[in-house]
């Protein structure tokens, strides 16, 4: 049953995705006014490929912190104490 249904939704899903048709984009009227300049950095393939590297470099750093969290858990857990306490929680 879950399965019929999950299958349903992705069928949809997929569906949906290959008849939206794309939002109209608003263009400044404008062409010398700052909201007009900065709507052309903004639609640049430059500017979406800069967000997209700046993305990349989040999700490595976020990465890197959860990894150092796991080790640094993983290194604490060892003290001296941890071994005399052992063979008490073994027996």
């Amino acid at each position: 049953m879950v399965t019929t249904l999950f299958f349903f939704h992705q069928r949809d899903c997929i569906q949906f995705a290959l008849t939206a048709k794309p939002a109209q984009r608003y263009m400044p009227t404008d062409h010398k006014s700052l909201q007009y300049k900065i709507w052309i950095l903004v639609m640049s393939k430059p500017f979406d490929t800069f967000i997209l590297v700046l993305i990349a470099l989040n999700t490595g750093v976020l990465m890197t912190q959860v990894g150092e969290k796991k080790v640094k858990s993983h290194i604490s857990h060892r003290t001296p104490t941890r071994p005399q306490l052992n063979p008490v929680s073994v027996a």
